[in-house]
């Protein structure tokens, strides 16, 4: 081939001035040889010094290698081109050497050329052969083997993550008319004031900003990873009301194709259409709104369930309070899409928009359904408390195999989306030479209605938020806008994990802290994060006799028994664990201190547990012998404890049995010489410090 010819001319002409110089032209010819080898080193496509037998062998070659596909030529001539560069560039044109050598080197991995940078040498995938580029064995990057084999650096990055398309903005307006809520005894919506029926107007669009009834697929996906994380007693099977809609173009790529995206429904601000009966209700009226219909409920996966009349299993017309693992609901639930400083300090549970009334709608039928949620206060009508539990609907659907829809109304007020200052506009404008064209302009000022534009040539405007939406110089960052006080209507088909068998699942997937870990965290808590109490006086000057220790409790602070599983939270700030278990089943009803760690009460979920080496260690030391009255354990600095004796109570002084004096206890003799024996003691033994973890 041509590579094979060139590498043998190359040596030739070395070997030809060889001869014809004398000493000192041998001495410029190796320096000659060295620096062609260095340059080779470089530039990827190497070679050993030949002999002249080796030159005969590649020109005996030249007909076998002519033989090979057009591919593996195409490939050889490319290295000719290196090696050619080599010889006849000089110092000062190595960018452009480097610049081919870089397009060469992409080329030939594209066509399964591979290189190893790390040691120069060169793999040839048609000869199934490596060329060394010298007789020296280079070292590897690992250990002190030798190796010339080379590795292949045609690597390809890691997949973007994949950001889910925002649907066409567009507005859609729909009205809906609620029953009234007056129903005896107590309000559907738990208001302090009955309502009458009504028509709500809403747009069930969708708008980056904020506005419209339709929930975006990434705002979906956190719900949906929400749901999980702080509801793990109900797997998810299937989602309803969910549907495909255009989307926006790829900006990304691909020739700016469009796509559908997966879109849900939130409640969206409403207003009321204008009624003379509406008017001494006003103040008990909705402000927002929303409706989610269901088509069918889909086909299941799971064959061994399904059933003709019932594919799913769902105990249809069978109201349930006690569920068992495998058990299938249809369940509703709603989360709020923007959380206030105060709910991220709570649990991430179900919670119903203050006032909500629903409704099921099913054919020519409409049926209000029962509500457990936050009830209005007389003392401050401001004021909702109460807890919200998910409205189980496999009892109240009539007919599964019909479509339904679910019309929601709350009394939930949903923030006014605003833009910013500086925010950049654009809009139509006939100029002073009548010619229309496009004037740039930001905004400068929002008073609560209109927003104040200043454009290029120093005109003011003053238009509404849906006016600006309009003539905004849009800068989609892949991700719709949430507003406070918009919630996230979830509608799925859900199967029930029991306490004992969801512990077992947690046992496989919960982090695991080992020994060692768990060791060098409790020293850096004993010295750092510890309150001391100094039980002596430490008069005598034996401060550095002075040890402490740790003590801890081998009794789950939630159910008082010996922990099985020790666990605590991921970002709790103390070393004492609870048992998980007993958090499992303690979490498992909705309550007001539900996902409470139970030592320092910080909210903690099942994915924010970890598992304790060290407690699980104590614990298989002396789980046999933790009782009521026995459960303490010290923590020394040198990573050893110990069980300490049984707890002192405060009724222990009160012996039940008769002294030598005829009465209870001992008697004033006896108990004069214990106080001596331990103030002797306390004189002839160094001072201890003990360290309590009071949290």
């Amino acid at each position: 081939s041509d590579h094979g010819n060139t590498r043998g001319r190359q040596p030739t002409a070395l070997d030809t001035n060889a001869n014809s110089n004398d000493g000192g032209g041998e001495r410029r010819l190796q320096k000659k040889r060295d620096r062609v080898e260095e340059q080779n080193d470089v530039s990827g496509p190497t070679y050993d010094k030949p002999s002249s037998s080796q030159q005969s062998s590649v020109r005996a070659n030249d007909g076998s290698k002519n033989r090979h596909s057009d591919h593996g030529n195409t490939r050889e001539k490319h290295t000719t081109a290196l090696d050619t560069n080599v010889n006849s560039n000089k110092e000062g044109g190595g960018m452009g050497l480097q610049e081919k050598r870089d397009r060469a080197e992409k080329e030939n991995d594209v066509r399964g050329q591979s290189y190893d940078k790390s040691s120069s040498s060169r793999t040839s995938t048609v000869h199934n052969e490596i060329i060394p580029s010298s007789n020296k064995k280079r070292k590897s990057g690992s250990g002190n083997a030798t190796s010339t084999t080379p590795t292949s650096c045609n690597l390809s990055p890691p997949p973007p993550e994949l950001i889910p398309p925002l649907p066409i903005p567009k507005s859609c307006i729909q009205n809906i008319t609620f029953l009234a809520d007056s129903h005896s005894p107590g309000l559907a919506s738990a208001s302090l004031a009955p309502r009458p029926q009504c028509t709500l107007c809403y747009d069930s669009g969708f708008h980056p900003e904020g506005l419209g009834a339709t929930l975006d697929e990434r705002a979906l996906l956190d719900v949906r990873e929400r749901m999980e994380r702080w509801d793990p007693y109900w797997r998810v099977l299937k989602e309803l009301g969910q549907r495909k809609v255009p989307a926006q173009a790829d900006s990304s790529g691909g020739g700016g194709r469009r796509t559908m995206t997966t879109v849900s429904t939130r409640t969206a601000p409403c207003t009321s259409a204008p009624a003379p009966w509406l008017k001494s209700s006003a103040g008990n009226l909705p402000t927002s709104c929303a409706k989610l219909t269901v088509e069918s409920l889909g086909k299941c996966p799971d064959a061994a369930n399904a059933s003709n009349n019932n594919p799913w299993g769902l105990k249809w017309g069978v109201s349930s309070s006690v569920y068992e693992t495998g058990d299938r609901r249809l369940l509703l639930r709603m989360l709020p899409l923007k959380r206030t400083k105060y709910d991220q300090k709570r649990s991430d549970t179900h919670q119903w928009p203050i006032g909500s009334f629903v409704q099921l709608s099913q054919g020519t039928s409409q049926t209000v359904l029962p509500l457990a949620q936050r009830r209005q206060q007389q003392h401050d009508p401001k004021l909702w408390k109460g807890l919200c539990y998910p409205l189980d609907m496999t009892h109240i659907l009539p007919d599964s195999n019909s479509p339904f829809c679910i019309q929601i109304c709350t009394r939930e007020v949903i923030e006014t989306p605003k833009y910013d200052v500086g925010v950049p506009v654009s809009k139509m404008f006939e100029d002073s030479y009548g010619m229309w064209r496009s004037f740039t302009g930001e905004v400068k000022n929002y008073d609560g209605e209109y927003y104040k534009i200043v454009y290029e040539d120093g005109d003011v405007e003053e238009l509404t938020h849906e006016e600006l939406s309009s003539i905004l110089v849009k800068k989609n960052n892949g991700e719709g806008k949430l507003l406070l006080g918009s919630y996230a209507i979830h509608l799925a088909i859900c199967e029930y994990i029991a306490p004992d068998d969801l512990h077992n699942q947690l046992l496989r997937n919960v982090q695991m802290l080992s020994l060692e870990s768990s060791q060098k965290l409790a020293n850096q808590y004993l010295k750092n994060q510890t309150v001391s109490i100094d039980d002596s006086d430490c008069d005598d000057g034996n401060s550095d006799a002075i040890s402490s220790s740790l003590t801890l409790s081998l009794l789950c602070p939630i159910s008082k028994l010996a922990i099985g599983t020790p666990v605590r939270g991921r970002h709790c700030k103390h070393m004492q664990c609870f048992d998980l278990k007993s958090y499992l089943h303690s979490n498992r009803h909705v309550t007001g201190g539900r996902w409470r760690c139970g030592v320092c009460e910080d909210f903690v979920s099942a994915k924010d547990l970890i598992r304790c080496g060290l407690f699980e260690a104590m614990l298989h030391d002396h789980r046999d012998m933790v009782s009521g009255i026995r459960d303490k354990i010290s923590f020394r600095p040198d990573g050893s404890w110990c069980l300490k004796a049984e707890n002192k109570l405060r009724y222990a002084s009160k012996s039940s049995g008769i002294g030598a004096n005829g009465g209870g206890g001992d008697t004033a003799e006896e108990r004069q010489s214990k106080r001596d024996d331990s103030s002797a003691g306390q004189k002839h033994s160094a001072a201890q410090l003990e360290i309590i973890d009071l949290l």
